[in-house]
């Protein structure tokens, strides 16, 4: 596990290496398991576009709320961007339901953005920049 969590911050640290396959050990496969997004352990995110679901497992892109639908659509146009544009780092607060959290692991892994190293999860407490 420690080794997982390791290769895990490595993949997130290397992101700007485009030239190296790295395996983000997820398993697309098997349906009782969801695949898990690559942690980034950063205490802040700089750049990059943010997804926060809460403990009740409300949806927010960058800080606005947004349905289901709405985060289906943003996730398909975020992933059909360039493989060099930003990337989409989630985080869940503590608490949040499996179902919740599998559900949004899923749209994020199947919209092809972690194949592309343009995907991370993050701590809840993870301080985000202020844009003005």
């Amino acid at each position: 596990m420690t080794r997982l969590v390791a290769l895990f911050a490595a993949v997130g640290l290397c992101a700007c290496d485009q030239t190296r396959t790295v395996d983000h050990g997820l398993n697309l496969e098997r349906k009782d398991e969801t695949a898990r997004l690559p942690f980034e352990n950063s205490i802040e995110v700089t750049g990059g576009f943010s997804l926060r679901v809460s403990r009740e497992g409300n949806l927010f892109w960058n800080e606005v709320p947004v349905s289901e639908a709405v985060l289906k659509d943003y996730i398909r146009q975020f992933s059909a961007l360039s493989p060099e544009a930003d990337r989409l780092f989630v985080a869940f607060e503590p608490g949040v339901s499996r179902t919740r959290s599998d559900w949004v692991r899923r749209q994020v892994t199947s919209s092809g953005l972690c194949e592309q190293r343009r995907c991370a999860e993050v701590s809840w407490s993870a301080k985000w920049p202020v844009v003005n």
